[in-house]
């Protein structure tokens, strides 16, 4: 098997194997989601849907998020927002679901939003494990980020903070990284062994044809590099300079 079909197959299998993600959360329009595990979170659904899904991978996952419900009050709407909630829980093929107060009036949310009375519950209505605290910041609150606020909890080793690192980018980069060297050894000993048994000629050809496959698999190791975040690049960086 030459060079492109092994990064092929591999890249084949990392993705695969990240679209196998089997929590799916059901986000309500009055939650906002702001990060999950360290990253933008993204929710499919509908622009105009009353509920969104965030999709997880089994094991350990993180979330920020707010509870921001509306109510009308003099003919205006107003929302109200509660503390920014950082939360862990582990979970395996399950379809969670929010379990949020549901206050009668805005007076009632502003005197209790602020000390949020929430759950999360799987799909037999059963209470998952969470480990939550409020993701605060000092100073101004104009322009968080929250994917390096919730970075830099975890590095702190706050009571929310993940024990472990996201299991999906990371299996997916060293999955390329690793298909990537075994490519090149591929090559390389086709290579040779192309020179020891063919002809001046073939051997020609032979040569004129490897850097092709070489080149193959660069263009797709950049390819899936430039398609990664920052955060995933970074370890990929890490996992080549260990080789």
């Amino acid at each position: 098997m030459n060079s492109f079909k092994l990064l092929t197959c591999a890249v084949s299998l990392a993705l695969s194997a990240s679209a196998l993600a089997e929590v799916q959360l059901t986000v309500p329009s009055d939650v906002e989601i702001l990060a999950a595990n360290e990253a933008d979170a993204e929710l499919s659904g509908g622009l105009f849907a009353s509920d969104k899904k965030l999709t997880l991978p089994d094991g350990e996952n993180q979330i920020v998020f707010r509870y921001a419900p509306i109510y009308s009050q003099g003919g205006d709407d107003i929302q109200l927002q509660s503390k920014t909630i950082i939360a862990t829980f582990e979970a395996s093929d399950a379809r969670l679901n929010f379990d949020l107060p549901k206050y009668r009036s805005a007076l009632e949310a502003k005197n209790n939003i602020e000390n949020l009375d929430w759950r999360l519950l799987d799909q037999a209505g059963k209470v998952v494990a969470v480990k939550e605290d409020v993701l605060t910041k000092e100073g101004f609150q104009i322009g968080r980020n929250y994917d390096d606020e919730a970075k830099a909890y975890n590095q702190a080793g706050g009571k929310a903070a993940l024990t472990s690192a996201s299991t999906s980018a990371v299996a997916t980069t060293s999955a390329i990284a690793a298909t990537t060297v075994a490519a090149t050894t591929a090559a390389a000993t086709t290579k040779s062994s192309t020179s020891a048994k063919t002809a001046d000629s073939t051997h020609s050809s032979a040569k004129q044809a490897a850097p092709k496959a070489d080149n193959t698999a660069e263009e797709m190791l950049h390819f899936w590099y430039q398609k990664a975040d920052k955060e995933t690049q970074e370890r990929f960086k890490q996992y080549i300079n260990q080789l």
